[in-house]
């Protein structure tokens, strides 16, 4: 998580603060925790180690194996006209990456669908109130309010 996809993150992470920031490799198999090395000026340092404990909160918020979706965690089904899962889904994702991010909720097409059916599934998960969200969200794109 802290890495990022081909290091992105990471990497951003020491250009904009100025730290060094890695792992310890010293048994990159080994079980349970990693620990992180952060190297630089006393801000410098300050400043990584609250980005990185920023970006591991709101993963722990959302993800489940991360402790996250825990206690009141549900499911929901939402299904969305196969003509406007594009709209949903938005250009290069950043629709529903947006309604995540601003309900809380995993949202999610159900991958298994048939190509050629009329409605498709969306997978909403979360709290209740975030399912809410997720779902009010979805339905004032589709025009389904």
């Amino acid at each position: 998580v802290v890495i990022g996809r081909g290091g992105d993150t990471i990497k951003r992470m020491q250009a904009e603060t100025g730290a060094k920031i890695q792992f310890n490799t010293i048994d990159p198999n080994a079980p349970g925790d990693r620990h992180l090395i952060v190297q630089g000026t006393k801000e410098q340092v300050a400043e990584a180690e609250s980005r990185v404990k920023d970006l591991l909160s709101k993963v722990a918020q959302k993800e489940p194996r991360f402790g996250g979706h825990g206690q009141g965690a549900a499911q929901d089904v939402f299904n969305v006209p196969a003509n406007k899962c594009g709209l949903v889904i938005g250009k290069k994702g950043e629709t529903i990456n947006g309604m995540k991010e601003q309900t809380g909720a995993h949202i999610e097409m159900n991958k298994n669908s048939p190509h050629d059916a009329p409605t498709k599934q969306f997978f909403i998960k979360g709290t209740p109130d975030q399912i809410k969200a997720a779902k009010d969200e979805i339905a004032k794109i589709v025009g389904d309010d």
